[in-house]
């Protein structure tokens, strides 16, 4: 993500999102937790005066049991956030009735929910 960001810090906008997917089957909590903090950190010390906000990971229905994982991830993210003075959005709105028939991706209910909480975020950050 690191890489993808950077074409994005090129135009010095005033809010980042920073929305990222992940594996939380194959990665610890605080692995992830980790890294999307020295991301956001290392954002920030290119753009010191940027809004970042972390979004919290969507709820998934493929593996019921990682929904445990996804809101402990989701707890530390937050933690996170208020350590370093940024922004999170969450996405309680979001259940598994938004989810494609997998249970992984959103459908078009929740893709439409996911954009609605990050204008909401937007329009109450100017």
């Amino acid at each position: 993500m690191e890489y993808y960001v950077k074409p994005t810090l090129a135009h010095t906008p005033n809010h980042l999102i920073l929305h990222v997917g992940t594996n939380v089957r194959q990665s610890s909590v605080q692995e992830i937790t980790n890294a999307i903090s020295t991301l956001g950190q290392n954002i920030k010390k290119e753009l010191p005066t940027l809004n970042l906000a972390i979004s919290e990971v969507i709820t998934r229905n493929d593996d019921p049991t990682l929904n445990v994982k996804i809101m402990e991830l989701n707890t530390k993210l937050s933690q996170v956030c208020t350590i370093n003075k940024w922004e999170i959005i969450t996405h309680r709105n979001i259940s598994s009735e938004h989810l494609n028939p997998y249970g992984l991706h959103l459908s078009k209910q929740g893709t439409a929910k996911l954009a609605q909480n990050f204008a909401n975020y937007l329009k109450g950050s100017n």
